[in-house]
């Protein structure tokens, strides 16, 4: 139990905002939250309604590049915009500037609605349109700053990691809501999205209206930095907010997390699209129960984060996380075969999927959400906005590299073929001599057909439907065939029309040949001969989801050796989730930033790693090296940071000299003046010298009570350890 006060004082010139006293569940917070949700709700709708558009005016094989831009023109704004949404961040009220970029998305909507009805060529309307994406991206980079940095002004330090779970599953709620809600418009719309034109309009103006009226339940807050000068020089602004970022080593290697995490995620979110597609989806809509799995496993691992963290920013779960990531990414590759089946209900592939999506987006919940309260709540309080604008800056840079590497990985590179389509083959198997015979002659027909309609270029031969003017009609040369004949004959045309339309630069839809087609199973045949006719990517959705898994290795093992203080975080975390059920009592009383010494009493053999609980900042154990007799556990001990005593004058007089420096440099130490684990219970005396590591830096000292662990399977008994297993006894710190 912590008993003592620090006595440190403010000394900076300009005051940070102060903390309300509003919490989670207050008015003002929960409008931040509806504000966010609505946000991205309508980013994601029109950027998924812009893509599902896009891929009408472009042929199969660029639908990668389609996706690539669409990302890209909403992330570009991020790298140019970082330092002006730090400036406005930190100049005026970022209450105020929430609301003016909400009064902006209304603007940007309407002009979205004119972009996509519009009476223009493909060309004009496809540059309009991602204009209008673009527009959308610097809308939301203004907003980005203000709406992560007034958390903590909202909420106080203890509330900021439930704070980001509950805002991650907001944000990642609204992705997923945001892609079905654009898939389904771009279908409801019609071709190019304009024949029902009107219905987008009433969705994205709606959702724009919706999210001004959350904004303005946010209560006022004053500016943070009033005084702060415009960056005109964006580029060198730029460059200072990425300086003052990688000037805390601590910040900058979480900042690289926090970006890993996203770059992955756009990879996956793209990669989901096209997984689905591979994966037997017919429509843009089909995808929404893939989508729904990770949704529900981002929100569950982000409010998991928020709970475990036991209110404060808890590292230790990030190897859990990271670990979680790589394995269900590579197990994704093992999924073969049809996952989506239309009208067969739930399958026993599509429930694996289903499972494996699930816990992926568990998995990156407890791995992002502890990284990001951990920017906030360690971000100097005057210089937030700028941390927060430089961690903005990396995190769409990695996104766009992202995108563009989806792109290449998605280039159309080996010709596809009738004969990959297992279905068809089966179906022409089964024909007889004769049968197959009548089929050859025509698609030869069909073929010949082709060869005499002239090469058209333009808007003239895009504009032709399936079958119409002087081309040959698909759907009477699939009537002339018998009908043990005409499912395969309709496969086979189709190819033909797709490979003549190709060849003559026209745009055509997958819809355009499913209605072609009678009955799911033959939509699905179709559907398969479209991707074939498109050419086959370098790599499948599959194996992009395994290349996601193997990039996530080096970070799991980057956290587990080369910062072992998250590593030992997790296995304190667990052994507080199994051996002891951990309440800390008085945790305010530590200081936030600045040294002090935590001095506890010795009860157990756990001490030293549960005295790591106390605060969520790194804590240097000051220990005898006789006490860790297993050489593995004082290589562990070193790597974790433990400060180990070896017998002897001059080792002690060392030892103590690295406490004091480190305390110096604004560390926790943590110390046992005891001097040895007790033997009856009771508090034992001091060793004198162990409090000698003070002298001359001023810190304070914490003392620390270590409670209810005496009689447990760590602690001695009667002058020996006991062999019973702790159960449910409690440990209060």
């Amino acid at each position: 139990m912590v008993n003592a006060h620090t006595n440190a004082q403010a000394t900076d010139a300009d005051t940070p905002p102060p903390r309300g006293a509003g919490g989670v569940w207050s008015p003002s917070f929960l409008g931040l939250l509806l504000t966010q949700l609505l946000t991205a709700t309508n980013d994601n709708i029109f950027r998924w309604l812009a893509i599902g558009i896009g891929k009408d005016y472009v042929t199969p094989s660029n639908v990668g590049n389609i996706l690539m831009a669409g990302t890209a023109c909403f992330v570009l704004p991020y790298l140019v915009l970082a330092a002006p949404a730090g400036y406005l961040a930190d100049r005026y009220s970022k209450r105020s500037v929430i609301v003016g970029c909400k009064i902006a998305e209304l603007v940007i909507m309407a002009l979205g609605v004119i972009a996509i009805a519009m009476p223009a060529s493909h060309a004009v309307n496809l540059v309009c349109l991602f204009a209008v994406v673009a527009l959308m991206g610097a809308q939301s980079a203004l907003f980005s700053p203000s709406k992560m940095g007034i958390i903590p002004e909202l909420l106080p330090a203890e509330q900021i990691s439930f704070a980001n779970g509950l805002f991650g599953l907001m944000t990642v709620s609204a992705t997923v809501i945001g892609m079905a809600g654009g898939s389904w418009l771009s279908r409801a719309s019609g071709l190019y999205g304009k024949e029902r034109w009107w219905i987008s309009a009433v969705v994205l103006i709606g959702v724009a209206v919706a999210g001004y009226a959350a904004s303005r339940l946010i209560r006022p807050l004053p500016a943070a930095s009033p005084g702060r000068s415009f960056p005109w020089d964006a580029a060198t602004q730029t460059w200072r907010d990425l300086r003052t970022l990688a000037s805390n080593r601590a910040l900058l290697r979480v900042a690289l997390g926090v970006v890993f995490f996203w770059s992955v995620g756009a990879l996956a979110q793209l990669n989901v699209d096209q997984f689905a597609a591979e994966g037997g989806a017919l429509h843009e809509t089909d995808k929404i129960p893939l989508l729904m799995a990770l949704v529900l496993g981002v929100g569950t691992g982000s409010v998991l984060a928020g709970v475990w963290s036991g209110g404060h920013v808890e590292l230790g779960i990030l190897p859990l996380g990271a670990c979680g990531v790589a394995v269900c990414s590579m197990l994704l590759f093992t999924v073969t075969g049809t996952v989506l089946e239309p009208g067969a209900g739930l399958s026993l592939g599509l429930a694996w999927v289903l499972v494996l999506l699930f816990l992926l987006g568990t998995s990156s919940g407890l791995f992002s959400v502890p990284l990001e309260a951990y920017m906030q709540h360690r971000s100097p309080p005057l210089q937030r906005g700028s941390v927060l604008a430089a961690l903005n800056f990396l995190v769409f840079l990695g996104i766009l590299l992202a995108a563009l590497l989806f792109a290449a990985l998605r280039h159309p590179t080996f010709p596809g073929s009738l004969d990959n389509i297992p279905e068809l083959q089966a179906g022409a198997q089964q024909l007889s001599d004769a049968e197959q015979t009548a089929l050859a002659a025509l698609v030869a027909d069909y073929e010949q057909a082709w060869r005499a309609v002239p090469v058209e270029e333009g808007e003239r031969a895009a504009a032709a439907p399936v079958g119409g003017g002087a081309r040959p009609d698909l759907r009477a040369y699939v009537d002339q065939a018998s009908p043990a004949v005409r499912d395969v004959a309709r496969a086979q045309l189709a190819w033909v029309d797709m490979k003549a339309r190709q060849q003559r630069g026209e745009f055509f839809t997958k819809d355009e040949y499913l209605r072609q087609a009678a009955g799911v199973a033959q939509q699905q045949v179709m559907s398969d001969v479209y991707y074939q006719a498109s050419n086959l990517p370098l790599f499948t959705a599959r194996q992009i989801f395994l290349l996601a898994g193997l990039f996530t290795i080096p970070v799991c093992l980057y956290i587990v050796f080369l910062i072992p203080q998250a590593s030992v975080r997790f296995l304190v975390w667990l052994a507080s989730r199994t051996i002891y059920r951990i309440r800390v009592s008085g945790q305010a009383h530590l200081p936030a930033d600045g040294g002090a010494l935590l001095v506890a009493n010795h009860v157990s053999w756990l001490d030293g790693i549960l005295l790591l609980l106390t605060s969520s900042r790194p804590v240097r154990i000051l220990a005898l090296v006789n006490g860790l007799r297993d050489r593995r556990v004082r290589r562990l001990a070193r790597l974790a940071g433990v400060m180990l005593v070896s017998p002897g004058a001059a080792e002690i007089r060392e030892a103590i000299e690295a406490a004091r420096q480190a305390l110096q440099r604004g560390e926790l130490v943590g110390v046992f003046p005891e001097g040895r684990m007790t033997r009856s219970g009771l508090l034992q005396s001091f060793r004198p010298g162990l409090l000698r590591a003070l002298a001359g830096t001023g810190v304070p000292v914490i003392p620390v009570y270590l409670d209810e662990l005496w009689g447990s399977i760590f602690s001695y008994h009667s002058g020996r350890r006991v062999r019973r297993w702790p159960g449910d006894r409690k440990s209060v710190v």
